[in-house]
């Protein structure tokens, strides 16, 4: 008995010192990436929840994937020259700025967050890497403009009733604007995925995880012009 309660110990403690290197690594890849674009978005460490409520009053904690992540995460959504990147709840804009090295045509990012946007705004102008115009705005996403996107990110920044309201507006501006649109949620939660599969004006193309993303995966969109009819 004594002899299974030390390998159950010494499984344990196992457990967490793997846990401890991983969260190490993602912290040095983190400071990596930073360090090169010259920028600081925050570690890899879930943050705080936004100063103010949202109109719906569901925003979730900002936490940052890592940088390759967000590229691997990005790859299937094919971003071109002429695209127009919307990041929904950027946060400190890490996601945003690995889109921009992307080779995109302009990139905004949306975040409720005063801090963090003040923040997303000072990294833009430090950036060291030739980068497409990058606007940050601090703004409620429920109630913004989103005719001039043709792709749209998010990475999990609030519930399904807010959400749910942001689609509705996408679909809004396909009818003053009619254009091709992409849109990749990453993190999505079950009542995301209920909505999701009510939204029928958007085609799902995908859902993919990678490795090191710790299972959770990203789903992926499209909807043509005639989906604002």
């Amino acid at each position: 008995m004594i002899g299974s309660q030390c390998d159950s110990i010494a499984r344990s403690n196992s457990k967490t010192t793997c846990m401890k290197i991983k969260s190490a690594i993602r912290a040095l890849e983190a400071t990596l990436g930073d360090t090169i674009l010259g920028v600081s978005t925050l570690g890899s460490e879930k943050g705080d929840y936004p100063e103010v409520g949202s109109a719906n009053d569901d925003s979730f904690w900002y936490e940052s994937k890592a940088y390759y992540l967000n590229w691997l995460y990005l790859r299937p959504t094919r971003l071109g020259a002429e695209d127009v990147v919307y990041d929904i709840g950027c946060g400190a804009g890490r996601l945003l700025f690995v889109a921009a090295l992307c080779g995109v045509k302009r990139c905004v990012g949306l975040e409720l967050s005063k801090h963090l946007s003040e923040l997303a705004r000072t990294n833009v102008g430090k950036i060291r890497l030739p980068h497409p115009p990058i606007e940050i705005r601090q703004a409620d996403a429920s109630i913004e403009d989103y005719s001039q996107g043709t792709v749209f990110l998010f990475c999990n920044p609030f519930g399904a009733r807010t959400l749910e309201t942001v689609l509705d507006q996408i679909r809004e501006s396909l009818k003053t604007h009619p254009r091709q649109i992409r849109l990749m949620y990453i993190h999505p939660e079950n009542d995301h995925r209920v909505l999701f599969s009510k939204t029928d004006w958007l085609e799902q193309t995908g859902e993919q995880t990678f490795p090191g993303a710790r299972g959770i995966p990203a789903m992926y969109f499209q909807a043509g012009p005639e989906a604002g009819n």
